[in-house]
């Protein structure tokens, strides 16, 4: 069973990973050389394969139902209801 801050260790790496998608999906839509888009498209294959991992890792260890919206969001209530307490501490 992992603790409360690896679980959002996890989470995090798992929202970073995406976040950087996004950007390199950005900087490969507005490239302005060939070289700089094939850079950008490398990376995004790269952190597509690392979030992928991350995915289903947090999938294997029952935190991220994605398939299944009711579960996932009261786990989404029951993290955002940690975090307050967390912080209250």
């Amino acid at each position: 069973m992992l603790t409360r801050e690896e679980r959002h260790a996890l989470q995090g790496i798992n929202l970073s990973a995406k976040q950087i998608i996004w950007g390199a999906t950005g900087g490969a839509i507005e490239s302005a050389t060939p070289v700089v888009r094939e850079t950008f498209l490398r990376q995004l294959g790269e952190w597509l394969g690392f979030q992928g991992e991350v995915f289903h890792a947090m999938s294997k260890l029952g935190l991220y139902p994605a398939y299944d919206l009711k579960t996932l969001l009261q786990s989404d209530v029951k993290l955002a209801q940690e975090t307050l307490g967390a912080r209250e501490a």
